[in-house]
């Protein structure tokens, strides 16, 4: 559960991670990183921090997909 408000940032992130993986499968890193024209480590790393707040879950070479509070 997220227990502090979002970042305009995180939001960013988890809009994207929407909208990639609206046809059921999971987002990739480098997908994600190009949607939103960063680099992929800092991808790399806000997945960390979402996944830790209960927000999605990351499958390592597989993807990420949002969790129902994502």
């Amino acid at each position: 559960m997220v227990a502090r408000p979002l970042s305009p940032s995180a939001e960013d992130y988890l809009k994207a991670i929407y909208g990639l993986s609206e046809n059921g499968e999971a987002a990739s890193t480098s997908a994600i990183a190009e949607s939103l024209a960063i680099q992929p480590p800092s991808v790399t790393e806000m997945i960390k921090r979402l996944a830790e707040a209960g927000l999605l879950e990351h499958e390592p070479h597989r993807g990420v997909r949002l969790t129902r509070p994502g």
